[in-house]
C-alpha cells in the first residue's frame, strides 16, 4: 500500500484496539516533531521582543553593522514566519537602504534578499553579487580565490568569510543571476588547497583542523562544483548528452570521513566552544547539501535537535551567549536556523549501493528536489541512504527510493538488498529505476535484465508494463505525455496490491534534473530553438518525477523526527486466554491478494497498543466452531459477493456473543463495498451511517471518521 494508505491503516486498526478497551500508547522520552515545533516558537517570540522600532536587531559590534538583523531575519523567515509579515518587512525596509563593505554583511543581505525573493530586489542581489566578484582576491594572493572581511579592511583571507561569499552567490545564482564561471573555479581550487591530509580543514593553514571550518569546506565545494555545469559540454544540437561528464567530489569523501569520525554535538570538535553554534549552523549545511541523514553512523539532525532544545532559556525562549562572537541574538539565529532548515520533510532518497560514488549525475536529485519545493511550495529535502548498514526504519525515511544506473556494474540480486527492498515496498515504500544508457552514451542492456527481474522479485510475479496514459504519472500534479523527453520513451511500472509501487525509466531522468538550474540562469547566446528544446525534455523530466512524488505520498509526508512504523516479523502467541484473535473469514471475494493484511495488522497492533495479540490463523469458515474463539473478524475483497441465509446466521451469532467485524475494500473496490453494506445490514439488521464524533471509537489514538 501507498504510505498514505499505510498510515490510514494504522489509524483503522487503533480504531480496533478502542473496541478492545485499550487505553494508551507507548509515550518516547526522545526528541519528538512537537518538541522542536514548541522549540522554534519559543524562539521566534524571543527574536520578535528583541527587534528594535525601528526594525533592526542590535548587532553585536559596529563593523557588522546590519548583519544581525539579516541573520534574525533569516532565521524568522526559515522558522515559518511569513515574509510579508510586519518583523520582516521593517527588517528588509532598512536593509534596502543600507550599503556595507564588510563580506559578511553583504553575503548574509543576499541571501536574505534572495529567500524572500522579490521581484523589486533583483537589482539589489546584482549589485552584491558585483561587489563579491570584485573582492575576491587575486591569483597573486597568497589566498587566492577567497575573501577578506572587504578589500578596504585588509587581512589575509578566510575560510569562513569565503564560506559566507560562495553561500551568497550560490544562492543568487539559483535566483537566476550570473555568477562567472571563473569566480567559481577560483573558489574551488582555494579549497582545495587547504584541505588538510586528514581530508579536514582549519581556520590558518597551521592550525589543528576544526568542525565549523570543515563543514565550510564541505559546504563551499559542493556549490562550486555545482555551479560549473558547462552547457557546451552537456547539449549537443537540440538534445541532451546524458554520459555523466560530471565534477568528480576530490576528496569530498575524506572529508566526510574526517568528520564522522569528529562529530560532536556539544562542541565544535575537537574541542571547540566558543563558535559551537556557528559549527551548528554550518553541520546542518552539509546534512540538507549532501542529502547524507547519517555522518559517522549518526543521525545528526535527532542528536542536534536533543542538544539545542536542552540549552534553550525555559523562561523566554532564547540560546544563551557563546563567547563575544556569538551573543544571545547571535546564537539564538544559529540555533532556530538548525532546528528549521534541518526538519524539512523528506521526499526522496538515492539508495546508495557501494562505496564507490560513481553516479552518472550526482546533482540531479538536489536540483529536482529544489524544483518540486517551488512547485509545491513547501520546504522539502532528500537523502542519500547506504543500502549496506541502512535498516529498514532508514529507508523508509524516503518515501521515493531513486536507484540509478552506475558507471561501474552493481549488483541488484544480492539477496540481502533483495529483501530490504522487498520489506520496503511491502510496507508503503516506492522505487524509481532509471537508466543511464541514452543519447549513445553506453550501453543499458544489463542494468534493464537486472531491474526487470528484480522488478519480479520485489512485486511477487508482476512484470515492469509501460504506464497506460490514465495512469497519475502522466497527470498526478502537472501534466505530462510520453515522448516529451524522447519520442520512444515511456514510464514503466509495475503493481503491488493496489498500486504501483515500482517505476522504471529507460531514459535518464537524472540527466535531465542535473540541467534545471543550468538551464533557468542560462543567460548566453546559444541557439535559441536548441535551448527551448533541451528545456522542454528538462521539465518533462521533472514534471515526471513530481508526479510520481505526488502518487507516492498524496503529498502527505511525515515529519523527519517522526519514527517510521517497521512492522516486526517475530512470531506471535498463538491464540489463548487474555490474547486478542483476529482473524481472516474465507470469503472468496479477492481477498487472498492482501493475504498478509491480517498478520501485519495484528503485528502494528501488538507494537503501537498495549496488547497482546494471537498469532491469526490464515482463514476460517462460516462455522460457529472456527469463530468460537475470534474478537475480530477481517472481511475483505475486491469483488461483489452474497451470503446465503446460513451464513448470514453465523456471522449473526458472532456479532451477539461480542465479536466485532471489520471490512476492508481492497483498493477501494466499490462491488465490495456494496456487497459488504447491504449483508451487514441484513446481519446485523440496521443501517449503515456515519459515526458520530460523541462515538467512543473517536478516543482512540488516530481514531477517524468510519462508517
Amino acid at each position: 500500500m501507498q504510505q498514505r494508505s499505510l498510515f490510514r491503516y494504522i489509524r483503522l486498526i487503533a480504531f480496533i484496539a478502542a473496541l478492545t478497551r485499550a487505553s494508551h500508547l507507548h509515550v518516547h522520552a526522545e526528541v519528538t516533531p512537537a518538541m522542536v515545533s514548541q522549540s522554534i516558537d519559543r524562539g521566534i517570540e524571543y527574536l520578535r521582543s528583541q527587534q528594535r522600532p525601528d526594525g533592526n536587531w542590535n548587532d553585536f559590534s559596529p563593523t557588522f553593522r546590519g548583519g544581525t538583523t539579516c541573520l534574525a531575519a533569516l532565521a524568522l523567515i526559515n522558522s515559518g514566519v511569513p515574509t510579508d509579515d510586519p518583523s520582516i518587512q521593517r527588517a528588509l525596509k532598512n536593509q534596502r537602504v543600507l550599503r556595507s563593505s564588510v563580506t559578511y554583511v553583504v553575503s548574509l543581505q543576499t541571501i536574505l534578499y534572495c529567500t524572500v525573493g522579490a521581484a523589486g530586489d533583483l537589482p539589489r542581489i546584482r549589485d552584491n553579487v558585483a561587489w563579491l566578484v570584485s573582492q575576491q582576491l587575486p591569483r597573486s594572493h597568497r589566498s587566492a580565490g577567497g575573501w577578506t572581511y572587504g578589500k578596504d579592511r585588509g587581512g589575509a583571507g578566510d575560510p569562513s568569510n569565503t564560506q559566507f561569499a560562495i553561500l551568497a552567490l550560490g544562492e543568487a545564482a539559483t535566483r537566476g543571476i550570473e555568477v562567472p564561471n571563473e569566480v567559481m573555479e577560483a573558489a574551488l581550487e582555494y579549497w582545495n588547497k587547504r584541505q588538510l591530509d586528514a581530508g579536514s580543514w582549519a581556520y590558518r593553514q597551521d592550525a589543528d583542523p576544526r568542525g565549523s571550518m570543515t563543514c565550510a569546506g564541505i559546504a563551499s565545494t559542493l556549490i562550486c562544483q555545482r555551479q560549473l555545469v558547462d552547457l557546451n559540454d552537456r547539449i549537443r544540437g537540440d538534445d541532451v548528452r546524458c554520459c555523466g561528464e560530471t565534477t568528480a567530489e576530490d576528496r569530498l569523501e575524506d572529508a566526510y570521513d574526517w568528520l564522522g569520525r569528529s562529530i560532536s554535538f556539544k562542541t565544535n570538535p575537537p574541542r571547540n566552544q566558543t563558535t559551537y553554534f556557528y559549527y551548528m549552523y554550518a553541520l546542518e549545511r552539509v546534512g540538507r547539501l549532501s542529502g547524507k541523514r547519517l555522518i559517522g553512523g549518526r543521525d545528526w539532525y535527532r542528536e542536534g535537535a536533543e542538544v539545542l532544545i536542552r540549552l534553550q532559556d525555559d523562561l523566554q525562549g532564547f540560546w544563551p551567549e557563546n563567547g563575544p562572537l556569538e551573543p544571545q541574538l547571535v546564537s539564538t539565529s544559529f540555533a532556530l536556523l538548525f532546528l528549521s532548515k534541518g526538519k524539512r520533510r523528506v521526499i526522496a532518497g538515492r539508495l546508495k549501493l557501494d562505496d564507490i560514488e560513481d553516479q552518472h549525475h550526482p546533482d540531479g536529485l538536489r536540483q529536482l528536489v529544489h524544483e518540486v519545493e517551488s512547485s509545491w511550495r513547501t520546504d522539502l529535502t532528500w537523502q542519500t541512504i547506504d543500502a549496506r548498514s541502512a535498516g529498514l526504519d532508514d529507508f523508509l525515511q524516503a518515501p521515493v527510493m531513486l536507484i540509478e544506473e552506475r558507471k561501474s556494474p552493481v549488483r541488484l540480486d544480492d539477496p540481502a538488498l533483495v529483501s530490504k527492498l522487498k520489506s520496503y515496498v511491502e510496507q508503503g515504500g516506492t522505487i524509481l529505476f532509471e537508466a543511464a544508457g541514452d543519447s549513445e552514451c553506453g550501453d543499458s542492456s544489463v542494468f534493464d535484465r537486472q531491474v526487470r527481474q528484480l522488478t519480479l522479485d520485489l512485486t511477487d510475479g508482476t512484470p515492469l508494463k509501460r504506464l497506460p496514459l490514465e495512469h497519475p504519472v502522466w497527470n498526478a500534479s502537472r501534466d505530462v505525455r510520453p515522448g516529451a523527453i524522447d519520442k520512444d520513451d515511456w514510464i514503466e511500472g509495475a503493481q503491488s496490491c493496489c498500486r504501483t509501487a515500482v517505476f522504471y525509466s529507460p531514459r535518464s531522468l537524472s540527466c535531465r534534473w542535473e540541467l534545471i538550474d543550468p538551464i533557468s540562469n542560462f543567460a548566453g547566446k546559444r541557439n535559441r530553438s536548441a535551448l527551448n528544446s533541451v528545456r522542454k525534455q528538462v521539465a518533462a523530466a521533472a514534471i515526471l518525477a513530481e508526479n510520481i512524488f505526488a502518487y507516492a505520498t498524496g503529498r502527505q509526508l511525515q515529519d523527519k523526527l517522526q519514527k517510521r512504523l517497521v512492522i516486526d516479523t517475530e512470531p506471535l502467541p498463538p491464540p489463548g486466554r487474555s490474547r486478542i484473535h483476529m482473524v481472516r473469514l474465507d470469503l472468496g471475494a479477492g481477498g487472498e491478494q492482501a493475504e498478509n493484511a491480517v498478520s501485519h495488522a495484528a503485528r502494528i497492533l501488538q507494537q503501537i497498543m498495549p496488547l497482546t495479540m494471537a498469532e491469526p490463523k490464515t482463514l476460517v469458515g462460516f462455522d460457529a466452531d472456527s469463530l468460537q474463539n475470534v474478537d475480530v473478524l477481517w472481511v475483505d475483497g475486491d469483488q461483489a459477493f452474497e451470503l446465503g441465509e446460513d451464513q448470514r446466521q453465523t456471522l449473526r451469532n458472532f456479532i451477539r456473543s461480542g465479536g466485532v467485524i471489520l471490512g476492508s475494500a481492497l483498493c477501494g473496490r466499490p462491488a465490495f463495498t456494496e456487497s459488504f453494506r447491504r449483508e451487514m445490514t441484513i446481519v446485523a439488521d440496521a443501517d449503515f451511517r456515519q459515526l458520530k464524533e460523541e462515538h467512543p471509537v473517536f478516543d482512540a489514538p488516530g481514531g477517524f471518521i468510519l462508517e
